[in-house]
């Protein structure tokens, strides 16, 4: 198999699995339409998503890369949509578009800056590149802050296998995508989803089972 034909194979693997990871938004999107409240769930994980789809869709125009592009413009789509729903459903909608606001300001500063940086675009794709990567790395390492709970209470309970999986699978087809294209943006941020996720898919190894202790001292249940 040639490269190109391998590059086209693992854009089109990496762009379904890439989108259904995406759509497992829509378990919580749905829970909360059944409730009509977003009762403990958070947002994060749908505004971090608009941020991160939004800055590599840039990226892929600036790179001129479909697979990246069109991916990106779905997930764009999809976290808009959950994120909508949440504020809608929400108690203090006030209250979150306020802490929402810097985030989408930066957001949109950062995308019209490039817009003015057309006749060098080789400084718009590095400044998009770094700070998209940046937002990945700190979505790989989200689930990282339970690390300490599980170590304590020897229990994986708060800890999404699934969406880990998920994580470690999408992200080491963007790794061999990444080096097709000889592109540090999207190998380092994927390299580091990949260890990232393989760590804490080795904690369901090492606690398998969940103490009665641990369940009876877990009262409070973490957001994935």
């Amino acid at each position: 198999m040639s490269l190109e034909a391998l590059k086209e194979s693992l854009a089109s693997c990496a762009s379904l699995s890439t989108v259904l990871l995406f759509m497992t938004g829509m378990f919580t999107a749905n829970k909360i339409l059944k409730r009509k409240t977003v009762g403990d769930d958070s947002y994060a994980p749908f505004i971090t998503g608009l941020l991160s789809c939004s800055l590599w869709l840039r990226y892929g125009t600036l790179i001129e890369d479909p697979t990246i592009t069109l991916v990106n413009t779905v997930g764009a789509f999809l976290h808009f949509s959950y994120l909508s729903i949440y504020i809608f459903h929400s108690k203090s909608k006030v209250g979150i578009i306020k802490q929402l606001t810097p985030a989408l300001l930066c957001l949109l500063m950062v995308l019209f800056y490039t817009y003015y940086l057309e006749d060098n675009i080789d400084v718009a794709k590095f400044y998009v590149g770094l700070i998209a990567s940046a937002v990945t790395i700190a979505f790989f390492a989200a689930p990282m802050t339970k690390l300490m709970h599980v170590i304590r209470y020897r229990s994986v309970e708060c800890l999404p296998f699934p969406m880990i999986a998920a994580s470690f699978l999408v992200s080491a087809q963007w790794l061999l995508y990444g080096f097709i294209l000889n592109d540090p943006f999207i190998t380092v941020p994927n390299s580091l989803g990949c260890f990232l996720s393989f760590v804490q898919l080795m904690l369901f190894y090492i606690y398998p089972s969940t103490p009665d202790g641990a369940r009876r001292e877990y009262v409070i249940p973490l957001s994935p």
